[in-house]
C-alpha cells in the first residue's frame, strides 16, 4: 500500500478557529501566513482530515521573556495526546525572537479513517506559538509514501507522490460481466446466421430439382409426341383413303 502527504497552510478554510486569533506572516513561513493566539487563553482551532498521520509546524515567537510561556494543548479524536510547553522566557536576556519551522507535533500511524485535531491554547501570554502548516498523510493506491520536502514555495495543499514499486492490475468485474456477455451474443448470432444460411441452400436446391424434373417431362412429351407422329406417316403404295393422327396412336383407313 502507498500514500501521498497534502500540505494544508493554516489559512485553509477546513481549520476552524475560535476564540481570539491573529493573522501574521513573515518571510521563510509558509506562504508567509500564520495564525497565533496571542494573549488568547482559550482559543482554540479545529480540524477535520482522513488519512493515517499528522504533522504540525508552528513559528516561535517571544515578545517578552519575563511572561510565561505559552502551553498548547492538542487533543487527537478527543483524547489527549500532547500538552507543547516551548521555553521563551529567560531571566535577565532576550532569547532569538523567532524561530520558524519548528515541528512541534507528529503523531503516530493511524488508521485510515476520518479524525479531528483540536489545539487549544491554555496560557494568556504576549509570547506566541504561531501555526504555520499542517502535513496530512493519506493512503494512496497507486503511489508509495515520501516525506514532504521542505519547500516553502508550494501552494496552500501541495501533494507529493511516487510510484510504487509493485504494480497492481485492476479488473473491473462490470468489464469483465460485458465482455462474456458480447460473447454469446457473438456465438448466438453466428448460429442463427448460419441456420439462415443452411436454409435459404436448401431452398434454392429444392427450387432447381422442381424446375428440372419440368424440364424433363416436357422433353420426355415433346419426344414422345414426336416419335408418335413420325411413325403415323405411312408411306403406302396406293389406296389410302385418309390418316387420322391422335396422340397416342395412329388409325389407318383404307379403302
Amino acid at each position: 500500500m502507498s500514500s501521498t502527504w497534502t500540505r494544508l497552510d493554516d489559512t485553509d478554510p477546513k481549520i476552524i478557529y475560535e476564540g481570539n486569533w491573529r493573522t501574521g506572516g513573515i518571510p521563510h513561513e509558509y506562504n508567509t501566513t500564520t495564525h497565533g493566539a496571542v494573549n488568547a487563553s482559550g482559543s482554540s482551532a479545529l480540524l477535520t482530515f482522513t488519512g493515517i498521520q499528522i504533522k504540525i509546524v508552528a513559528t516561535l515567537d517571544t515578545k517578552n521573556p519575563k511572561d510565561p510561556s505559552p502551553i498548547f494543548n492538542l487533543y487527537l479524536d478527543g483524547k489527549l495526546v500532547l500538552i507543547y510547553e516551548p521555553n521563551l522566557t529567560f531571566d535577565g536576556a532576550q532569547i532569538v525572537e523567532y524561530q520558524q519551522l519548528v515541528p512541534i507535533f507528529s503523531s503516530p500511524i493511524l488508521d485510515n479513517a476520518t479524525h479531528t485535531l483540536l489545539i487549544r491554547n491554555q496560557v494568556e501570554t504576549a509570547n506566541t506559538i504561531w501555526l504555520d502548516y499542517f502535513d496530512l498523510l493519506s493512503l494512496n493506491p497507486t503511489t508509495s509514501s515520501q516525506f514532504p520536502p521542505d519547500s516553502l514555495d508550494s501552494p496552500s495543499s501541495t501533494q507529493m507522490e511516487s510510484s510504487s514499486n509493485t504494480p497492481s492490475l485492476d479488473v473491473p468485474a462490470a468489464n469483465t460481466e460485458k465482455n462474456l456477455s458480447l460473447s454469446v451474443g457473438g456465438i448466438v448470432g453466428i448460429a442463427l446466421g448460419i441456420l439462415g444460411l443452411a436454409l435459404m441452400i436448401m431452398l434454392a436446391f429444392f427450387l432447381w430439382k422442381q424446375e428440372k424434373k419440368h424440364t424433363r417431362e416436357w422433353n420426355a412429351s415433346y419426344v414422345q409426341g414426336s416419335s408418335m407422329t413420325k411413325n403415323a406417316i405411312l408411306r403406302l403404295d396406293d389406296g389410302v383413303k385418309s390418316i387420322i393422327i391422335y396422340t397416342s396412336r395412329t388409325v389407318l383407313l383404307v379403302e
